[in-house]
């Protein structure tokens, strides 16, 4: 599964972004250069379709869900730091609602 869940993000991101596992069964996608909130709403919601796609390992088909969180943030002194953890906390904010979705954070 986290193998599938890995070669989905990196299908969705562009040739310049950056997806990571970053622990468990959370994963990291870094990606700089995004013009505005709409090219970020539209990258999110191509994530969020690309894992919600069926897998069908030994001719059982699972779906996985996923909940994603977004941090933003022009701020050039922002630390990486800083961005994981405003995308953790948009992330378990959308968790406590029991739905599959996503959330922005932004660091303005």
């Amino acid at each position: 599964m986290l193998v599938e869940t890995a070669a989905r993000l990196r299908a969705a991101i562009r040739a310049s972004d950056t997806a990571a596992r970053y622990g468990g069964d959370e994963f990291l996608v870094v990606c700089e250069g995004l013009a505005d909130a709409a090219e970020t709403a539209e990258l999110r919601d191509r994530l969020a379709a690309e894992l919600a796609q069926p897998i069908a390992p030994d001719d059982q088909q699972l779906r996985l869900s996923a909940t994603i969180g977004v941090a933003l943030t022009d701020d050039p002194s922002a630390t990486p730091d800083e961005l994981v953890r405003a995308a953790d906390t948009s992330m378990l904010a959308i968790k406590k609602t029991r739905t599959n979705s996503a959330a922005t954070k932004s660091l303005r």
